[in-house]
């Protein structure tokens, strides 16, 4: 688990503590207080669970998230984020012109990885706001195609896991 504030981290910790995941043998987390761009990753990932509020950066800063989080998943792999519905559209209507070619901006860097990696979305309608959960998959090369149609052998504890 990535994380840059040191308070969110600690009581992240004391919870992971608490329902005693840090002890199992099981469950492999990495608790890491760090900014997740400057932060050099040893590895790559099954997944990637994301809280991330992309819509309040700027579009360099998304750009560079979604740019180290895609390029650290493995072949297959899957990332999840979540977007809050309808926000997007009340935000652009609400702002300036600079404001909504910021939004477009933003929104044409999502299209673009959703042309390759969108492998579904839901619509959590009991979440309040309404959200909309994302799930993209990283794509798996030609060549490893039919290598990686077996049945997988994978253990719980053999898959690596970031929430960002």
């Amino acid at each position: 688990m990535v994380e840059i504030n040191p308070a969110l981290m600690g009581y992240l910790q004391a919870r992971l503590e608490r329902a005693n995941l840090l002890a199992r043998p099981d469950v492999d987390v990495r608790l890491i207080c760090a900014d997740l761009l400057a932060f050099p990753l040893a590895a790559d990932y099954d997944i990637v669970i994301c809280s991330l509020p992309f819509s309040n950066f700027p579009v360099d800063l998304v750009d560079g998230l979604l740019a180290q989080i895609i390029g650290h998943l493995k072949p297959g792999g899957v990332f999840s984020y979540v977007k809050y519905a309808g926000l997007g559209a009340l935000k652009r209507w609400a702002s300036s012109a600079a404001g909504r070619e910021k939004i477009d901006r933003k929104q044409a860097l999502f299209d673009a990885y959703a042309k390759t990696h969108l492998l579904e979305r839901r619509l959590v309608v009991r979440n309040v706001p309404p959200s909309w959960v994302y799930y993209w998959r990283k794509p798996i090369p030609p060549a490893t195609v039919h290598a990686t149609a077996t049945p997988s052998t994978t253990t719980q504890k053999d898959s690596h896991v970031i929430h960002a």
